[in-house]
């Protein structure tokens, strides 16, 4: 403080307020950062995480459309409406692929277990030509039994990989807006402390210069009048309103 000792009571003031205007600057920078690349993270649990978590629940949807629309092939009786079903379940099969594909785009670390869950699927439309065979064959007995035994269990166990990967999907998901959130009430405190300890500084910088400057110059006014009063009629008296 023995630097400020032959300042200007203005040069002090300013002084005094330094510190809060370099931890309010600290405080923007830091927590403009931070919003930066948590704004990042964001968006990459957006576009990436909860799309791959569409895609899958797309998929499961489409895994037991293909189910339905077998069950609904062997049902049919008319030969021109069979063909339309079957034709919808070959395109099913396109769908499932396309969205399968573009989770696993989305999500390389996904891709194994992605493609683990595909397979089942795939397995299930291979395994599904000897029933639509036996539909379109008017076999109605024969494509049910079928049925039963080897599509549905395949279609079951595909849908539960996928209701498995769509679980870890939302975990994961949960997990990270958890920590972002964690993360975003860390850099508010962090700020707001960091203000907090700048208002400290400049308070302590202000209340010296009260006590050093304000209470120095009183406390010589009050000894000068005293000595006036003495009769050291030749005391100078000291101009107050003289800046410092």
């Amino acid at each position: 403080m023995d630097v400020l000792a032959n300042c200007r009571f203005r040069t002090k003031v300013l002084v005094g307020l330094l510190p809060l205007v370099i931890m309010i600057l600290a405080g923007s920078l830091y927590s403009s950062y931070e919003m930066r690349t948590m704004n990042g993270w964001y968006s990459d649990l957006i576009y990436t995480n909860i799309n791959v978590l569409r895609n899958l629940i797309i998929a499961t949807g489409l895994n037991d459309r293909f189910g339905q629309l077998l069950y609904k092939e062997i049902a049919e009786r008319d030969v021109d409406r069979m063909r339309v079903v079957d034709a919808d379940l070959d395109q099913v099969n396109l769908e499932f692929r396309s969205v399968v594909e573009e989770a696993r785009r989305s999500s390389p670390d996904l891709a194994q277990a992605i493609d683990a869950a595909a397979a089942l699927f795939q397995k299930a439309v291979a395994d599904s030509r000897p029933v639509r065979a036996e539909a379109q064959g008017n076999n109605n007995e024969k494509a049910m039994d079928l049925m039963r035994r080897v599509s549905d269990p395949e279609l079951l166990a595909a849908r539960r990989a996928l209701l498995t990967l769509r679980e870890e999907m939302r975990t994961s998901v949960s997990r990270k807006s958890a920590e972002l959130a964690i993360r975003t009430h860390r850099t508010i405190i962090v700020r707001w402390v960091v203000i907090s300890l700048g208002l400290l500084v400049s308070f302590a910088i202000a209340l010296w210069i009260a006590q050093v400057e304000v209470v120095k110059a009183v406390l010589s006014f009050r000894n000068r009048i005293l000595e006036v009063a003495q009769g050291r009629l030749d005391a100078p008296i000291p101009d107050l309103s003289r800046p410092n």
